[in-house]
């Protein structure tokens, strides 16, 4: 556009001009577009709508390894895992495992010691252990499900206080004459909360 206006005076002085003007208007175009870009930035908000705190008894029991029958516990710990919710129309199931780790002592017949008396008779007793995860479910109602809501656990405990643990099925050592024990026997009861979010979405 600029190259058929050559030979006409002041034509350098147009052309900075131009060229001036031109450079300007772009820079203004760039500047409102990162504005407008800022301006329009969608962030995802999370609004508690309700939360829900319930608290459920489990019994159950856990069976020692044939080979190795429990004298005493040593240690046992237990916790949650693998927590997961459901959404109904009357409220959330919450799935899960009970993690038992069980550290116990068994007898080792292989290293008896006999003496003149037999009921002297004694086992050595080493450390064993053994995990498990036990399914368990529990379901807590709340007052509005709606299909756009997603529920989440909040928290989830094992009330240490109230854990029970009763050694079960017991027999007797034909060896030294301990009494042994087949099975573990535990109660526990389990702290939940679980909330409700509706997500919200909001220009910044």
């Amino acid at each position: 556009m600029i190259s058929q206006y050559k030979n006409y005076p002041n034509y350098d002085f147009f052309k900075e001009k131009i060229e001036e003007e031109t450079k300007s208007a772009n820079s203004k175009n760039m500047y409102s577009e990162k504005r407008y870009n800022t301006r329009n930035i969608l962030k995802e908000i999370n609004e508690i709508v309700e939360r829900k705190s319930f608290i459920k008894f489990f019994e159950y029991e856990i069976p020692f390894p044939l080979k190795y029958p429990a004298l005493k516990i040593n240690e046992s710990v237990t916790k949650l895992d693998n927590l997961k919710c459901t959404m109904f129309k009357s409220g959330v199931l919450v799935e899960g495992d009970i993690k038992k780790e069980i550290v116990f002592f068994t007898p080792e017949n292989k290293y008896m010691i006999r003496y003149k008396d037999k009921h002297l008779d004694t086992c050595f007793s080493s450390i064993k252990s053994i995990t498990t995860n036990i399914p368990f479910q529990c379901f807590g109602e709340f007052k509005e499900i709606d299909k756009e809501y997603v529920a989440e656990v909040e928290s989830a405990s094992v009330d240490r206080e109230d854990v029970v643990d009763i050694l079960s099925k017991p027999f007797t050592c034909s060896i030294c004459g301990e009494k042994l024990f087949r099975m573990l026997k535990e109660k526990i009861v389990i702290k939940i909360s679980v909330i409700l979010l509706k997500k919200n979405y909001v220009y910044l």
